[in-house]
């Protein structure tokens, strides 16, 4: 994944982690982001890009309620939260590979992998 697309990617996990607790699309882009950071370190750039893309409706609707000027100062949180949700660095490289491994293989993980333009149906293309 290139620089810009992990950015991005970090901005908009930001933007949710700015809008609060409950929110189902704040909820719904962390996913994306939490799922995203996975694959790229697994290795899997195509399914980390395919997740974000997946929630971009989310951040779309997220980005509205955030200033633009607020947004950079809160990207720390949403990696708090996934050093929390995912604390690689509390274990040895077995742990952190069954870790990762269970993560990139959940439901949501795995539908959020998926190719955004298949999902797409022909009236929506």
């Amino acid at each position: 994944m290139d620089r810009a697309i992990w950015t991005k990617g970090l901005t908009l996990a930001a933007i949710a982690a700015l809008v609060g607790c409950g929110n189902a699309a704040e909820d719904k882009l962390y996913e994306g982001f939490k799922c995203s950071r996975v694959a790229y370190q697994l290795g899997r750039s195509t399914e980390a890009d395919n997740a974000m893309e997946n929630v971009r409706q989310y951040a779309l609707e997220l980005e509205k309620s955030v200033p633009p000027d607020q947004r950079a100062r809160h990207a720390m949180r949403a990696t708090e939260r996934f050093q929390d949700d995912v604390p690689l660095h509390k274990l040895s490289n077995e742990g952190k590979r069954e870790l990762l491994n269970s993560i990139y293989g959940s439901d949501t993980c795995r539908i959020l992998y998926i190719d955004p333009s298949a999902m797409r149906t022909p009236r929506n293309k």
